[in-house]
């Protein structure tokens, strides 16, 4: 188990003075991919039309970083304002 403090605290200090979003962003999915031992992380903005991404784990984006609010996975957990896990 990890001591989230630690954590966190380890987040204050790679994001302090860092007024880039999508570097705090960065620093942030990573802090949860450690954190919740997820293999892989987004973070996205949520307009009304789009779903962009952020941020993200690992060394490559998805093929599809912006796209309708209404498509995929995201979409979905977006019109039913819940998480969506996949496995």
């Amino acid at each position: 188990m990890f001591d989230l403090s630690f954590v966190f605290a380890n987040l204050s200090k790679s994001v302090a003075g860092t007024t880039e979003r999508s570097v705090t962003a960065k620093h942030v999915a990573e802090a949860i991919s450690v954190v919740r031992r997820y293999r892989w992380v987004g973070l996205y903005e949520v307009t009304q039309s789009n779903i962009g991404m952020i941020a993200c784990t690992g060394s490559t984006p998805p093929a599809f970083p912006r796209f309708l609010r209404s498509k995929g996975l995201c979409g979905s957990a977006v019109a039913a304002r819940a998480i969506v896990n996949v496995g």
